[in-house]
């Protein structure tokens, strides 16, 4: 596998976030960066916006925004002021 794309997010008419999956130095990645279009180029670039984690801490990171999922949802019901 070169690389996959998984997923983007679309920020701006000009900005996105693309999810891939790709092999570097013989190991498997999740990248996740910021791209950008300029209105002279038809190609999306990278920037240097962005991070990559090994495959194998793929399942810590699903946890991590599970609970980030979870906080966010408990501070739309939670009507106290405490944060």
């Amino acid at each position: 596998m070169d690389e996959k794309i998984i997923g983007e997010i679309q920020k701006t008419k000009n900005k996105k976030t693309i999810i891939k999956i790709k092999e570097f130095k013989g190991k498997t990645y999740i990248d996740q960066r910021d791209y950008f279009k300029s209105d002279k180029m038809d190609e999306w670039s990278p920037t240097k916006k962005g991070c990559m984690i090994l495959t194998d801490q793929a399942a810590a990171l699903v946890s991590i925004y599970e609970k980030v999922e979870d906080e966010l949802n408990g501070s739309k019901t939670s009507s106290s002021g405490d944060g």
